[in-house]
């Protein structure tokens, strides 16, 4: 009938779709007979998207079909096209529009509408697929009445009981000015300025907001105040004996039980606001500018904490991080008005330090306690910490990642920490001079000396020709000596050039002695197109080269880059120097194997054939 017929012969009845788990091998769909064409018992597979829509062309054209832009169709069934908008329904019910620009074998490309200049952004085509088969993306054709329009669920209306009540005692800010919600009813709320104690003896400013206008001013304020959720959560993971302050915006803020513990020691409000993502909480903060005031406020109440800010990848990079116990540490021995004591205990709450008095401490008697003000005793410790002498480090060796082959460099240094400063020994009592010798004594002397030196045998020769004592005792030339580890155990050498070289064999005798067996645990392992499948085997051939080269063994990082060799099944086109498309692959390739080498990968291209990691 009809309507056979046009399924028969409909544009769409042969579709470009990916050979599941065969990492972007493409095939023609057949919708009809549902299954994948084949050439005779072979099924269809293109290691280049172009090849496959071409061999689909002449399908359609054998057929009688009229030719068109290819479909595309997911593992499901769901079709797409290049020009068709897509649409997400986000989590706030507001629908993300954009329209496909380019499907290839890993990728799909789209654009925005309403930003025509914009470069078109990429997604992981198997991603893409997978959120229209679960209904996360809505496909349609590019007639606007075709695009799926946000569903906008209903909210709760502000003006309720329950929402009247939560706003009394509220701060919101309007115009600049922060007011307190002194009373509200259903449509009116009373607000009065939130005054300065300068301004205690002057009546506050008052005036009255539309209830609802308050509530979306305080949610707005909510969202303004919001940190990136999850990063957070982290951090308090990681730290959670420690206050928690995160930059939002030009402030430091703190949350929850965080912000109550705060707001004391910084003298500073606590506000409560609906936190997206958290809800109902208490806030407060600091000015970020002044974050190291507000470390020492922290510290001199007893909080240890951990001040961070965002980074470029949504997370939080930590920018300093104390601990109270390290802020007047018990047990520390200081020097006050010339008599020692010792940290004996610490009251953040009355904000005293008891010190025991040490300086008669070997007599009899009962110890002797006084007590400081926190910032007091913390002068000392900073005094005597500043006192202390600090290691110093210099570098004697220095290898590259590059030359290595680990994924860091590794620096070798010499770590030196000065001795205290003493005083001068005093100087030894210069040994009298003998008295001087007249000429005639000397003479009578080396006379007598001489003769009794012959009579022995030995030769003399004339004080004129001899070798100065200074001369004698005057120690070879200074050379540098390095220590580094070798094997597990300190050796010196006489440069730093030995010192490299001996570490550098040790380096290779490591990787031998610490080889490993790998074994594959990534599923996705050989996912990709024919290019990056090319790419993974020529960065496996480098490095084996380079191994072979160094006689190294491979690290596990490295057996990592050689287990993602693929072999050529399906490059064929990486040996074809007629193929344009392919021209640096294949100068790339005919360059770095020898003729031999060259000759066994092409013949590979014939019968090798993927397997599925799991096997």
């Amino acid at each position: 009938d009809e309507n056979e017929r046009l399924r028969l012969f409909s544009p769409d009845r042969y579709s470009i779709r990916l050979h599941p788990g065969e990492g972007g091998i493409t095939g023609i769909w057949d919708e009809v007979l549902e299954r994948f064409c084949g050439d005779g018992e072979q099924t269809l597979r293109f290691a280049e998207q172009n090849n496959a829509i071409a061999y689909l062309d002449g399908i359609k054209r054998d057929m009688g079909i009229e030719l068109s832009p290819p479909a595309f169709t997911t593992p499901l069934g769901y079709t797409y096209h290049i020009g068709d908008r897509i649409s997400s329904i986000e989590l706030d019910h507001i629908a993300a529009v954009g329209a496909i620009a380019r499907v290839d074998e890993d990728h799909v490309w789209h654009t925005l509408p309403n930003a025509p200049g914009q470069e078109p952004v990429s997604i992981d085509r198997n991603s893409f697929e997978r959120y229209l088969d679960t209904r996360c993306f809505e496909a349609s054709e590019p007639e606007p009445q075709r695009v799926i329009a946000a569903q906008h669920t209903e909210q709760p209306t502000p003006e309720t009981p329950q929402a009247v009540q939560n706003l009394m005692g509220q701060r919101v800010e309007i115009d600049g000015k922060l007011y307190n919600v002194d009373s509200a009813d259903e449509t009116v709320a009373h607000l009065s300025v939130v005054s300065s104690s300068s301004e205690s003896n002057h009546d506050p400013e008052h005036r009255t907001e539309p209830v609802s206008a308050v509530l979306t001013r305080i949610a707005d304020q909510g969202r303004e105040l919001a940190p990136n959720i999850s990063a957070y959560q982290a951090l308090r993971a990681e730290h959670p004996e420690k206050l928690i302050g995160v930059r939002v915006g030009e402030r430091l803020l703190f949350y929850g039980a965080d912000a109550e513990r705060a707001a004391s020691a910084l003298n500073r409000r606590l506000l409560q606001r609906d936190i997206p993502g958290m809800g109902e909480t208490a806030v407060t903060g600091y000015d970020f500018g002044q974050w190291a005031s507000g470390a020492k406020r922290l510290l001199e109440h007893g909080h240890s904490f951990v001040f961070a800010q965002p980074n470029e990848t949504d997370g939080y990079d930590v920018i300093n991080e104390a601990d109270a116990k390290e802020y007047i540490p018990i047990g520390m021995e200081l020097e006050i008005d010339g008599r020692k004591f010792v940290i004996d205990s610490v009251n953040f709450g009355t904000d005293e330090v008891s010190l025991r008095d040490v300086t008669f401490q070997n007599r009899q008697g009962f110890p002797i306690f006084r007590a400081e003000h926190i910032a007091f005793v913390r002068s000392f410790v900073e005094e005597q910490e500043r006192e202390q002498p600090q290691p110093v480090t210099k570098p004697v060796a220095f290898y590259p990642a590059e030359k290595t082959h680990l994924p860091y460099d590794i620096e070798i240094q010499t770590l030196h920490i000065p001795e205290p400063e003493h005083d001068p020994p005093t100087a030894e009592p210069a040994e009298p001079e003998p008295p001087a010798m007249s000429e005639e004594e000397a003479l009578i002397l080396e006379q007598e000396g001489r003769a009794a030196l012959s009579e022995m045998g030995e030769f003399v020769p004339d004080f004129d020709d001899a070798i100065s004592q200074a001369e004698i005792d005057e120690p070879p030339a200074h050379r540098p000596v390095v220590s580094i580890p070798v094997d597990g155990e300190w050796q010196g050498f006489p440069s730093i050039a030995a010192a490299e070289q001996a570490a550098y064999a040790d380096f290779k005798a490591a990787s031998h002695r610490d080889a490993q067996n790998f074994h594959i645990t990534d599923d996705a392992l050989g996912v990709g197109g024919a290019k990056a499948k090319f790419r993974a085997n020529m960065a496996a051939i480098h490095l084996l080269q380079e191994l072979e080269f160094e006689g190294l063994q491979a690290s596990p990082e490295q057996q990592e880059i050689l287990s993602r060799y693929v072999g050529w099944g399906g490059l064929a086109d990486a040996f074809d120097e007629n193929k344009p498309n392919w021209s640096d692959e294949f100068a790339e390739l005919y360059a770095t194997l020898s003729p031999e080498e060259y000759a066994a990968a092409r013949a590979s291209t014939l019968n090798a054939h993927y397997t599925s990691p799991t096997v």
